[in-house]
């Protein structure tokens, strides 16, 4: 809820052109769509309406090597997912020796027990 608010109030800033949310709603309405959901989702934690046990990080073991897996906050440029082969890996193993990297729809495949 803390980054929430915080992405609220960042967007909510004159510097970055967005004055007013009336002003924001009008010239941007798909930003102002996301901030609605912002808020929504906010109001839904706060009442304990949503079941954060499914977002809850399970450790995914790397398939090289038994590490493991690290997540990145970007994606990792010029690498391959090695359980689908798309070029969007947010999860790489942390042993300088392995090559494991997967994205988030394999982690969680990985976490809800299944192969890959």
């Amino acid at each position: 809820v803390k980054d929430a608010r915080v992405t609220l109030l960042l967007l909510s800033r004159p510097e970055i052109g967005l004055a007013s949310e009336a002003d924001m709603m009008r010239e941007t309405p798909v930003i102002g769509k996301t901030v609605g959901r912002i808020r929504n989702l906010m109001q839904r934690i706060t009442n304990g309406e949503v079941d954060k046990s499914k977002v809850e990080s399970k450790a995914v073991k790397c398939n090289t090597c038994g590490g493991k897996l690290s997540p990145f906050p970007d994606n990792l440029y010029g690498h391959f997912c090695d359980g689908c082969g798309s070029g969007e890996c947010s999860f790489r193993c942390p042993s300088r020796g392995c090559n494991f990297d997967i994205c988030t729809n394999c982690h969680q495949r990985l976490a809800d027990g299944s192969p890959l």
